[in-house]
């Protein structure tokens, strides 16, 4: 038996070169990752985890904590990924 192993890929990447998705679908993958924005998608994250985290509370019928909000500097985040990909 003979392992093959593929080089690391996204699935993005993957699906890109899958022989089974029509030019159109691919042509849609393209235009969404283009307006992709890692510092935004970061902060819609955060975002998320602390309504995941409100709701638990609720649910729980405890009192909702009440943490203070993470104040970070997200340029210094999006310089680096720009210092590795540029």
């Amino acid at each position: 038996m003979i392992k093959r192993y593929l080089l690391p890929a996204t699935p993005y990447e993957r699906a890109l070169v899958h022989p089974r998705l029509n030019e159109a679908f691919k042509r849609r993958l393209r235009e969404i990752y283009r307006t992709l924005d890692p510092v935004a998608l970061l902060a819609q994250m955060r975002d998320a985890q602390n309504e995941l985290g409100k709701r638990v509370d609720q649910r729980a019928e405890k009192p909702a904590m009440t943490v203070a909000p993470v104040q970070s500097d997200l340029a210094p985040f999006a310089r680096e990924r720009w210092l590795e990909t540029g």
